[in-house]
């Protein structure tokens, strides 16, 4: 008889990418054209493999005056370092911070006679990107809102969501303080609570409801102890393979079983990767289908939402004679 063993295993890969120095022209929108006649800036990279860097620098193509610079990762692609884009008189208009492609730290806005705008920095505990370290702002009109890190904020929304378009709040020693309100199109869409830049408590409003939350967002979890659940998996899985006939020469395999957690909690679209043919991997799908286990669906400011599980393990089969 063949015995089976089911173990968690997690594994990383590394790569890199070797990039040769290259020139290219982009339109208005730093979209790459083929025709010159048509740009409006080049752009010009150069990798250096030994510190695992591309160089990028833009270029107005009228007056070739720096449009922007700043280093990429040759392995990723991902932006690092500091960034800087220029007006095209010279005078700075931006300058940003980057870490694997993520901006952090304080980031600068100057219109284009040089004067600041706004000195900010994005919270790391927000991945909704709300601004929570202001030390200057200037509104349109020429008057200071935010000096010295204290006042109140009242405008767009700086990150990359599409759920909301502007922010209300109020700064403390730099830092977000007390509630904080996002609207999209003049709809209240969610409000936190702050203390010292780092949200605290919620409530968001979808469909008619209301929703509060501690934390940005929380993964599915199964309704039982996670270990629990991983057992009861092995289990099940063991059971379904043990009928069916397999090859009985030794063989060790990796694979991962990946499922999704609808707003609902119920498990659906069971699929294997890597796995070891129709067969088996039927039987490794009927086995999570079979435990019937109920999950919490994962939730972004406590709204239920859809999401996916995948749980990597390795399959090994062993020969036994005196079993």
């Amino acid at each position: 008889m063949i015995k089976y063993s089911l173990a968690i295993v997690l594994t990383l890969g590394l790569f890199a990418v070797a990039i040769a120095q290259e020139k290219s022209w982009l339109d208005n929108n730093r979209k790459v054209v083929t025709d010159s006649t048509e740009a409006v800036f080049y752009q010009i990279k150069e990798a250096d493999a030994s510190i695992g860097l591309i160089k990028e620098e833009t270029y107005y193509k009228q007056n070739d005056q720096l449009f922007s610079k700043g280093y990429l990762e040759i392995r990723t692609d991902y932006r690092t370092g500091t960034w800087q884009w220029f007006y095209n008189n010279g005078n700075k208009m931006r300058q940003l911070t980057y870490s694997s492609g993520r901006i952090v730290g304080y980031q600068s806005v100057y219109d284009s006679t040089g004067n600041l705008l706004e000195n900010y920095a994005l919270s790391k505990s927000s991945e909704e990107g709300v601004p929570c370290y202001y030390k200057y702002k200037k509104e349109v009109d020429g008057s200071v809102s935010i000096k010295d890190g204290n006042g109140v904020f009242n405008g767009p929304y700086k990150g990359d969501s599409k759920a909301i378009d502007s922010l209300s709040g109020h700064y403390k020693n730099q830092k977000a303080s007390g509630l904080w309100k996002a609207y999209k199109d003049n709809t209240l869409v969610y409000e936190e609570i702050y203390e010292d830049g780092v949200p605290k408590s919620g409530k968001s409003y979808h469909n008619g409801k209301s929703y509060t939350y501690d934390s940005y967002s929380q993964s599915a979890q199964p309704l039982m102890n996670s270990k629990k659940f991983i057992r009861k998996l092995q289990i099940h899985i063991n059971h379904y393979y043990d009928l069916i006939e397999l090859n009985k020469n030794d063989y060790s395999t990796n694979m991962s079983i990946l499922f999704m957690i609808d707003t609902e909690g119920n498990v659906s679209d069971i699929k294997i990767k890597n796995g070891m043919g129709k067969g088996p991997d039927e039987m490794a799908i009927r086995g999570l289908r079979s435990m019937d286990v109920k999950w919490k669906p994962a939730q972004v400011r406590g709204i239920p939402v859809q999401s996916y599980v995948k749980i990597p393990f390795s399959m090994e089969s062993r020969e036994c004679n005196d079993c």
